[in-house]
């Protein structure tokens, strides 16, 4: 309910930090939204059970904003992912397709859709980048592909525990992308 005001000087820095983590994990960490909305149900019912409902009130429209705040930010960002996928996708000019390989809240990597052998060594090397932290030019380009994915529907396999050749094979396959060159063999 008041600002922490770490520039004044009157507060820890590492009490503040962890203040900072805290508030980013409703962001970061899977499940971390609905934790936060439970939280102010709770809230919630303490103060009707305390007959205090103007403040009850107050804490379900804070609920409701809080709410959409945290559905705006999940279809904002892939980046608060925290798995990992492959989306397929028509080329601009539609004579091919063009992977992206989305890890660790970034857009890892992405181009033309290449052999078979390259796609699995593009997907760990996606995955290796899985835990670097995000770097702020990232963000930009990964809100545009997460508007684009929320708007295009891609083609999407989850490679966040890895996958197989054959697993990709039959994706490329399934999704009509039997092109690639190493696919025909």
């Amino acid at each position: 309910g008041r600002c922490l005001s770490p520039c004044l000087g009157d507060l820890d820095p590492n009490l503040y930090r962890r203040r900072v983590d805290a508030a980013l994990a409703v962001l970061t960490r899977p499940g971390g939204g609905a934790a936060l909305l439970a939280h102010v149900d709770e809230l919630v019912a303490a103060a009707s059970a305390d007959r205090r409902y103007e403040r009850a009130a107050w804490l379900r429209r804070r609920r409701a904003r809080i709410e959409v705040l945290l559905r705006r930010a999940g279809e904002g960002l892939v980046a608060v992912e925290s798995g990992a996928r492959m989306l397929l996708a028509d080329a601009p000019d539609g004579s091919a397709f063009e992977l992206f390989w989305v890890a660790g809240g970034r857009v890892a990597d992405w181009g033309s859709l290449p052999d078979l052998d390259e796609v699995l060594d593009r997907t760990g090397a996606a995955l290796r980048r899985r835990d670097e932290p995000l770097r702020a030019e990232e963000i930009s380009e990964a809100r545009t592909v997460a508007t684009w994915a929320a708007a295009n529907e891609p083609y999407a396999l989850d490679i966040d525990g890895g996958v197989t050749r054959e697993q990709v094979a039959r994706w490329l396959e399934r999704a009509g992308a039997r092109s690639a060159p190493a696919l025909a063999a």
